[in-house]
């Protein structure tokens, strides 16, 4: 397993999204939800949604 702990690259760019949400650094933050979406198809507040799971711990 790579240092990633085989994490998939949705899942990285979540940790991304939300570090940068709890630096308060917001353009990082939404430019992450649209490559998100555009990575998964889901609209951007879906994203956002599961950032806010990431960031809370409520992921599975």
């Amino acid at each position: 397993m790579g240092k990633d702990g085989g994490r998939t690259p949705y899942e990285r760019l979540m940790d991304r999204a939300a570090e940068a949400y709890e630096a308060e650094d917001y353009d990082q933050y939404e430019e992450l939800l649209d490559r998100g979406a555009a990575m998964t198809g889901k609209p951007s507040w879906q994203v956002e949604d599961d950032v806010t799971d990431c960031r809370l711990g409520l992921g599975d």
